[in-house]
């Protein structure tokens, strides 16, 4: 089981039939991968992202066959190269970059590259491993697939590019029980998650190792700039502090942005030695500026986005003729990102997140927990054009709406034209095969 993009949860059985449900659980609709799987046994899964975005399966039969579907809102089979014979994997992970989405499997000491060729013979990789072992036994690649960990059974992790022309180092990490989870924490440092001492480790690419312990069991989960650590009652992000972030406010710090910030405070604290700091930092004023505005973007407790937001409004009160437009996008997309992450939405998701998952896919998961008022204010506050905002939220709502069966049809049809109307762009079609749906013929 796992979870699509669209926050669907995805069930993959082992006849090789994928079955989608909403996030409360209602089932949705279903697709077989392939008949070849579903007369072999799928003995494994892995739910992935492909590089346009969309949500991938692929599945690994008993009789060693991997079928992969790229976007499971399309689904389309291609069956992969093949292992050679009497070969057994045991591990294996998804590369998926541009032009085609690969997989890699561990056989013993051997690694082996698949193909989306099932005619297509396998490639041996010969990863630079070179402390003893019998047998690569985990495996994890980075979101971006550009990077890839490799666990064996002697204990070591091995840090190089998914190509395996470049080794970053190996390390011989001293755990004594194999990892539940095997993860990069964005594209530096890969985390390994023991579960009966409940500690995650954390291995960088420039051999450094950070321990964490917790009370009780956890859960990994990764995102294209971190991990995610769920517990039963906790729920924290993991990730590498921006370098924007570290240059303002670590100890010492000399950057322009440090200066401002703290130009800024002495001065709401009317005190002369805010005119010392803007002297500081006069030839790169704009440049601190920036660095407030992009900080900013990365933090989570507004009292320090305020504070960074202060002191670029404050460095550009000296700055003539500035383009305040990132300063006033930056604002908009704070207020956005603080509303989602409200306790009652419940949408922790960062900037870099947003980013790569863009204002239509924010509109979605708002839309899944029919928050329509919150998705139509956010469209209108984001600027967004009316057939990915506004429209595209409405028609929602209406099918939404026809979908109530303890609601009158009359009832039903005057608030959904109401605020509908005559609105060009709003398809009436979607919310007329809804209601047919549900019984509702007038």
């Amino acid at each position: 089981m796992g979870w699509s993009n669209q926050e669907k949860l995805i069930c993959i059985q082992d006849d090789g039939m994928v079955v989608l449900h909403d996030m409360y659980g209602r089932f949705e609709h279903s697709f077989l991968v392939s008949q070849k799987a579903q007369e072999s046994k799928v003995v494994d899964a892995e739910i992935f992202t492909s590089p346009q975005n969309c949500t991938g399966v692929a599945l690994l039969t008993l009789n060693d066959k991997v079928f992969l579907v790229n976007n499971i809102l399309k689904p389309k089979c291609r069956q992969l190269s093949e292992l050679p014979k009497d070969l057994k994997p045991n591990c294996w992970g998804i590369i998926a970059e541009e032009p085609q989405t690969e997989v890699l499997m561990a056989c013993g000491k051997d690694l082996y590259r698949l193909k989306q060729d099932e005619h297509h013979t396998s490639v041996l990789l010969e990863p630079d491993i070179s402390r003893p072992f019998n047998a690569i036994i985990m495996m994890s690649i980075s979101f971006n697939a550009r990077h890839i960990a490799l666990f064996t059974d002697s204990g070591c992790i091995w840090l190089g590019s998914t190509n395996f022309r470049n080794k970053y180092y190996e390390i011989d990490t001293d755990i004594q029980y194999i990892p539940k989870q095997l993860m990069w924490c964005g594209n530096d440092a890969v985390a390994a998650y023991c579960e009966r001492d409940n500690t995650v480790y954390l291995f960088g690419k420039h051999d450094n190792k950070i321990t964490f312990f917790y009370d009780d069991s956890v859960h990994l989960a990764q995102e294209i700039d971190g991990i995610r650590i769920i517990s039963n009652t906790t729920h924290e992000l993991l990730q590498k502090v921006p370098q924007v972030v570290q240059k303002i406010f670590r100890i010492n710090s000399t950057e322009p942005g440090s200066f401002l910030v703290e130009a800024s405070k002495q001065f709401q604290k009317r005190s002369h030695r805010a005119n010392e700091y803007i002297l500081l930092v006069k030839k790169d004023l704009q440049v601190a500026v920036e660095q407030c505005i992009e900080a900013v973007g990365y933090e989570f407790d507004t009292d320090i986005q305020k504070k960074l937001i202060r002191a670029a409004q404050f460095g550009k009160c000296f700055i003539s003729d500035t383009n305040t437009d990132k300063y006033v996008a930056m604002c908009r997309l704070l207020r956005v990102l603080n509303e989602v992450r409200n306790p009652r939405i419940g949408i922790p998701i960062t900037m870099t997140q947003l980013t790569y998952q863009t204002n239509t896919v924010l509109l979605d998961r708002l839309i899944a927990r029919k928050e329509y008022y919150l998705a139509l204010q956010i469209a209108k506050y984001l600027k967004l054009p009316d057939k990915e905002g506004r429209n595209h939220i409405l028609v929602h709502w209406a099918k939404y709406k026809v979908s109530q069966s303890q609601l009158e049809e009359e009832t039903v049809a005057r608030e959904i034209a109401d605020k509908l109307g005559y609105t060009p762009g709003i398809s009436y079609k979607e919310v007329a095969y809804v209601a047919a749906e549900h019984g509702r013929k007038k």
